[in-house]
């Protein structure tokens, strides 16, 4: 789980494309997680409230918990708008 919260934005890695998903440049986010009975829902969402990314972990102890991928409703993966930063910094999306 990643999160940030501030203006400090910096470009992903060809690596954590590679490894992570969904990924997100340029994209202050936050979390929400609910426990209901057996349910844990987990839900990262922009700073303006749209989902971005959720999941469930259903089961209990000893019925063996299982991930279910939520995908209904989520806006489309963000990458950073411009190859370089006014002052031409390649690595972020901010100055």
């Amino acid at each position: 789980m990643v999160s940030v919260a501030g203006a400090k934005q910096y470009r992903l890695s060809p690596r954590a494309r590679a490894t992570m998903s969904p990924v997100a440049e340029d994209t202050q986010l936050y979390q929400r997680v609910r426990i209901e009975g057996d349910v844990l829902r987990y839900e990262a969402r922009t700073a303006t409230g749209r989902l971005y990314d959720a999941f469930s972990i259903v089961g209990g102890r000893g019925a063996g918990r299982r991930i279910v991928e939520l995908v209904e409703g989520r806006i489309p993966r963000r990458d950073c708008g411009r190859a370089a930063t006014l002052k031409g910094r390649a690595d972020r999306c901010w100055e």
